[in-house]
C-alpha cells in the first residue's frame, strides 16, 4: 500500500478553509470563536453554523476537519468546553483536538465514537504520559510539544545560537524555517538568522533599525494561511 504525507493546514477562518482544501490540502484544522479555543483572536475562528458549513464543505472535497479545543475551563466552569464537543460532533467532525482532562472524559464518554487527538498543550512529552492519554481516553494522535527548557536553551532570544535550536531539533536549513511573530525584534533576528520571517505588526509600528529584515509584514494572523498555503 503505498503511503503519502498527511498535508494537515491550519484555517482561521472559513475563507481560508475553502483556501487551504482548494491549495490541496488533505485535512485542515479550526476552532470556534470562543474561549475554548487558544487562538480566540477578534475576526477569527468559526461560529456553530460556519463550523457545520465547512465540514460539510470540506467533506464534499474529500478533506477531513479537526476541531481544536484546546484550553482548560476554569473551576465549575466546563458548559462551553461540553458544548463545543458537542456542536463539533453534531458537525460531522473527523475529530476533535483536546488538552484537558476533564473535556477528554466528557468527549470519551458522551460521543465515544468521536475520534480525539491530544493538542500539544497537554504537554505530552514521554511515551508513558503519551500511553496514559491513550490507555485513559482511546488517543489517536498525538500532537508533541516542542519544548525546550532553560537548561537547554542556556541564553536567551535574540542570540543567534536559539534560533539555531530550532534548525538542530527540526532538522531543516534557516532558510525552510518559517517563523512568525508580534515581536519587532524577535522577526529581524529570526530574518538574520536566515529564517524566512513574517513579522505581524498589529499597532503600525515604525520598523526597527536592526540587523535583518522580516520577508513579510501582517496586520493580522488573519493574513497568516494564505502565506503559508500560497
Amino acid at each position: 500500500m503505498t503511503q503519502y504525507l498527511e498535508l494537515v493546514c491550519p484555517a482561521g477562518s472559513p475563507a481560508a478553509l475553502r483556501a487551504a482544501i482548494e491549495a490541496g490540502a488533505d485535512t485542515v484544522y479550526c476552532s470556534y470563536n470562543d474561549r475554548t479555543n487558544a487562538r480566540n483572536y477578534p475576526g477569527l475562528n468559526f461560529d456553530v453554523e460556519e463550523m457545520a458549513e465547512g465540514v460539510e464543505y470540506a467533506h464534499k472535497k474529500g478533506c477531513k476537519v479537526l476541531v481544536a479545543i484546546n484550553t482548560f475551563p476554569p473551576a465549575g466552569e466546563m458548559k462551553s468546553w461540553q458544548a463545543a464537543v458537542d456542536n463539533a460532533a453534531a458537525a460531522g467532525a473527523d475529530a476533535v483536538i483536546l488538552a484537558d482532562l476533564g473535556v477528554l472524559d466528557y468527549a470519551t464518554q458522551k460521543h465515544p465514537n468521536l475520534r480525539r487527538h491530544l493538542s500539544v498543550q497537554a504537554s505530552a512529552a514521554s511515551s508513558l504520559s503519551i500511553n496514559f492519554f491513550r490507555d485513559q481516553f482511546g488517543v489517536k494522535r498525538v500532537v508533541l510539544p516542542r519544548v525546550l527548557s532553560v537548561e537547554e536553551v542556556g541564553v536567551y532570544k535574540t542570540h543567534p545560537s536559539v534560533y539555531q535550536l530550532a534548525v538542530d531539533r527540526l532538522g531543516l536549513a534557516p532558510g525552510a524555517i518559517s517563523f512568525q511573530s508580534s515581536n519587532a525584534w524577535d522577526a529581524y533576528a529570526a530574518s538574520a538568522f536566515g529564517m524566512r520571517a513574517v513579522w505581524c505588526n498589529r499597532y503600525g509600528q515604525p520598523r526597527e533599525r536592526l540587523p535583518g529584515a522580516p520577508d513579510r509584514e501582517i496586520k493580522s494572523l488573519i493574513e497568516l494561511p494564505a502565506l503559508v498555503c500560497g
